[in-house]
């Protein structure tokens, strides 16, 4: 089970809010959940939600927002998320789609002050991060992945962050 684990509070996508959610998250590295619904999810741990859609890890949640709606808009290819929305739902973001990120930060003084070893231990720690929100999804919830993450293991191997 992941243990000491804080996302921020659900915001919905197109609202004002996310900007100044993603201005706090800024371009640090997190881990982000993806859900349709009328109410956020409640829960100590968001991530095993039946109503998560999509969950992943990035190095920079700024580019990565961008990145989801040029994709979804049909302006862009390169986010697999983005994809997999687009092919499940249109070009169209949905009103209800609301996001919750739990940023990420390196500790030891050391590895921060190495931009090439904080680089490498940022890549291996969000692909361990994401592999282990993904068990734990799949535990509570019938041993599933969750939609949008099954659809994009159709584009092929992901290569991001």
């Amino acid at each position: 089970m992941i243990r000491h684990v804080k996302f921020m509070p659900w915001v919905k996508w197109g609202d004002l809010a996310v900007e100044k959610y993603l201005k706090e998250a800024m371009c640090h590295p997190c881990a982000y959940l993806l859900a349709h619904c009328d109410k956020p999810p409640v829960s100590d741990t968001p991530w095993t939600a039946k109503e998560i859609l999509y969950i992943d890890c990035t190095s920079c949640m700024t580019v990565r927002h961008s990145q989801f709606i040029r994709v979804v808009t049909g302006k862009a290819t390169d986010h697999l998320g983005g994809r997999a929305y687009r092919k499940k739902y249109g070009n169209e973001i949905r009103p209800n789609l609301h996001v919750a990120l739990c940023p990420i930060e390196v500790k030891d003084k050391s590895i921060r002050q190495n931009n090439k070893l904080l680089t490498w231990v940022i890549k291996r720690g969000l692909d361990h991060f994401e592999e282990r929100l993904l068990v734990e999804y799949a535990r509570n919830n019938r041993n599933q992945m969750p939609e949008l993450n099954k659809l994009e293991l159709e584009f092929g191997t992901k290569n991001r962050r």
